[in-house]
């Protein structure tokens, strides 16, 4: 099924008042008591439009000549809606014919549906925006952002050096004398308030973990805080064996 515009019937009843009356009445079998094309008005107004295609062929050729000799540009020409297949593949064939009689390059001839002229503008409008979307300015940090963020990034560094020449300077004597410890604890008894032991994380003073386990507890657990110490039921579960005891822990 086929779907017209307002403005493609408009243009197509126009069409067909104007060959009616240039036909007259003698012209017999180019509409009926309707005003339908029939199938005789359908091969006079294919001939017809071949006609003007060529003509509009010529008169762009000229122009292009007088104006600026590029004949680059395509030459559009309208396809009746109306037209069968057939009839359509003939009308681009005789256009073409005609085309090549006047001298020009068939190449250049580009053919479009009756009522697509503003579908074809349309995708046109949209590659353009497209294209100049891809164009656009291409945004640079500013000078200035860039030396505050070099400054930030060298006072950090001093800092960083300045630590661990500290730390170069402390005898490892002195170092193995410190550790620190971590515990994550879990609620037992009536809501969960009083604190039991159920992750014990130990480290030097260099940070190199020197005990890192779960402990197991003996007491009912009511309030795991797993939102603050990750400690979960089958971690201190009895028959995990990679759970200390409390007092192996201790």
């Amino acid at each position: 099924m086929v779907f017209y515009t307002k403005k493609a019937k408009a243009e197509m009843r126009r069409r067909r008042k104007k060959m009616a009356k240039s036909h007259g009445d003698g012209d017999d079998g180019a509409a009926d008591n309707d005003g339908n094309i029939t199938e005789a008005g359908h091969k006079r107004r294919a001939d017809q439009m071949i006609n003007d295609a060529a003509q509009i062929i010529s008169t762009t050729s000229t122009k292009k000549v007088k104006t600026t000799g590029n004949n680059d540009e395509p030459t559009t020409i309208t396809i009746p809606a109306n037209l069968t297949t057939l009839e359509a593949k003939k009308f681009r064939k005789d256009a073409r014919r005609k085309a090549r009689a006047q001298g020009h390059s068939e190449d250049k001839l580009k053919f479009i549906i009756e009522g697509q002229e503003a579908l074809e503008a349309e995708k046109e409008a949209a590659a353009k925006e497209e294209k100049k979307k891809s164009k656009q300015k291409k945004e640079f940090p500013r000078i200035n952002d860039i030396l505050s963020t070099h400054a930030t990034q060298k006072k950090l560094q001093e800092k960083i050096d300045k630590q661990t020449a500290i730390n170069s300077a402390i005898p490892l004597a002195e170092k193995q004398k410190y550790v620190a410890i971590d515990c994550e604890m879990v609620g037992i008894g009536t809501d969960g308030v009083k604190s039991a032991l159920a992750r014990a994380s130990v480290t030097n003073w260099d940070g190199e973990v020197l005990l890192d386990t779960f402990v197991r507890v003996q007491e009912r657990v009511t309030d795991f805080r797993t939102h603050v110490s990750g400690v979960r039921s089958k971690d201190i579960h009895a028959k995990n064996e990679d759970a200390m005891d409390h007092e192996e822990c201790r």
